[in-house]
């Protein structure tokens, strides 16, 4: 049934048709090998609390560019 629907043609403006999970699972494996994008703010927020706990991340290393 997969294979069925992976055939029908993609609608204008699309490149693909996803399988219910198949979005969810790409992000994953991405996510698993390149890690969790943080925004500077994000990274901010969780260096403050870090600092306000006596722990020092170094998550300005991590920060999406």
């Amino acid at each position: 049934m997969a294979a069925e629907i992976k055939q029908i043609p993609v609608a204008k403006g699309f490149d693909r048709i996803y399988l219910p999970g198949e979005i969810e699972t790409e992000r994953e494996r991405e996510r698993l090998a390149s890690g969790i994008p943080l925004t500077k703010e994000t990274a901010d927020e969780l260096q403050a609390v870090g600092e306000a706990y006596g722990v020092t991340p170094r998550l300005m290393d991590l920060v999406q560019k």
